[in-house]
Formats: C-alpha cells, structure tokens, sequence
C-alpha cells in the first residue's frame, strides 16, 4: 500500500530540518560490534548483546517453545486451516541497501557468519512495495514513514507484529520458534542470537538498547530484528528463516504456537561460507 504524498512531503521537510545521524536505519542506536562482511552493507548503528538471561531457558514462554521434527509439519487446530486477519494486509521485511540508499524489500540477504559478529538488521513495514524511501534522517522521520504505511490500513488498532525463526541442525532437531515477546528468543540462543528493537517509542532518543520482557506495554511495536551469529552457529545446517507476520489475538496460534493467519513473509538469512 503507497503511503501518502502528503506524508511524505512532512517527511521531507522533518528530515531537512532535523537530520542527524542517530538513527541511520530504524535499528537502536547502541554501539554494535563489527559486523562480517556482506553483500550488502548494514548500515545500522544497532545494539549488541545484554547478557541478562542469556543462558537462562526457563524464560521462554511455555506455550511458544521449540518445536521437535514431529511439530515441525502440524500447521494448526485444522490442517491447512488459517485464520483471516483483520485490519493490516501487508507486511514485508526491508534492509537498508548500501547501493540505492533506501531500504529494499529482500527475499534472502547472504553474508558470512563470524561467531559473536552482527550479520544484519531487517525491518519490518505493513507495505509490498519494493522499497521504503527512507535512508537517513531522525528517529521521528522513521517514525512517521513507518506509522504511515500500518495506519493506512482500516483497524490497525487490533494489530500486532510477531515473529518466527527457524532452521534445522546438523544432528536433525530442527528449531521452530514463535517471537512475541524478546525472551521467545531464548530457546535457540546457542546458535543464533536475535534482538528486538521498538524504534517507534525510542524516535527522540539519542542511545538506546534492544527490548526486553519487563519493557513491553500493549504499546510496544517490535519492528526491527538483528542477527547475531551464536557461540555454535557451526551447528545449523543450512539457512535461517526469518518469518514477520501480522496478528490480532491469540485465534491466530494453533496449540503449539504456530503462526496460523493469513498475512506473513519470509527471507532468509545465508551464510556464504
């Protein structure tokens, strides 16, 4: 859905006048390690690892666990049933391209892993457009560009971002996680490490780090994720898929936790060596 040229003209001029270098890409602004080299260049000044809870996996959530290789195909209360949700239609993940200058929406994004390193920052948009045209500029020019594709939509107000992360190891579990809340992402922690950034409440701030649980209100908009290559990430055979999705409630998780509505994309993450 395009955003409007009205929005974008307050853009325009909110960038103009206060430009600055704080928020490059959307992602916290916490000083971050070096990143391995990538095809496209992250560009993010994003947040690197609070050691609170890291190696604590009674913080997971019970209900949105790691599911086994026998999980893995059970796609809900029906099979093949989904729900159809209401208020926000589209939603797509974007990185910020070394190239255009502008965030693009990607399919796959391909790097090489290094253990403890940044591999990519992705954000999430309610739009299928093939890019957003924001490169640099404040947190509030973020804001508002972000704000203005998930308004557009009728009902909104009932929609929430999640996600999922999945992959498979080399001695066959395969891991399947759904992200609600930022300790979701504990269960497979040794292998790839994720962070999950509202840049929508931190738009006026200077520093700021990745979320956590006791941080997340009814208004909290987890819109971004970083990846991390974990301490084994030499485990995971193969790619790493990263799932955004849209909800409104809990009808839209089948009984093991899996994402069951209807509007959802996916991109996966490569490592080239």
């Amino acid at each position: 859905m395009k955003i409007s040229e009205k929005l974008f003209k307050g853009i325009i001029i909110a960038g103009v006048i206060a430009a600055g270098p704080a928020l490059l890409s959307g992602c916290g602004s916490e000083a971050s390690t070096t990143e391995a080299v990538n095809i496209t260049t992250e560009n993010s000044l994003i947040g690197r690892v609070d050691e609170t809870n890291k190696d604590n996996p009674e913080a997971l959530s019970p209900h949105f666990a790691k599911a086994s290789a026998s999980d893995a195909d059970d796609g809900g209360e029906s099979e093949g049933e989904k729900t159809t949700i209401k208020g926000v239609r589209e939603i797509a993940l974007f990185h910020l391209s070394d190239t255009s200058g502008v965030k693009e929406k990607i399919t796959k994004y391909e790097s090489a892993w290094v253990k403890g390193q940044d591999i990519v920052t992705i954000d999430a948009f309610a739009t299928d457009d093939d890019s957003v045209p924001i490169s640099v500029g404040t947190g509030n020019v973020f804001k508002e560009t972000w704000l203005g594709y998930w308004q557009s939509f009728d009902g909104y107000e009932d929609c929430k971002v999640g996600y999922n992360v999945s992959f498979k190891l080399k001695n066959g579990e395969e891991i399947n996680q759904t992200i609600l809340k930022p300790s979701d992402v504990f269960s497979y922690r040794p292998y790839m490490e994720n962070y999950l950034y509202d840049d929508l409440a931190n738009a006026n701030s200077g520093w700021y780090s990745h979320l956590l649980d006791e941080e997340v209100t009814d208004d909290t908009v987890m819109d971004c994720v970083k990846f991390t290559a974990g301490e084994q990430y030499e485990e995971i055979d193969g790619n790493v898929t990263l799932t955004v999705f849209v909800y409104n409630s809990d009808k839209d998780f089948d009984s093991k936790g899996n994402y069951i509505g209807d509007v959802s994309y996916s991109v996966e993450i490569i490592d080239t060596q």
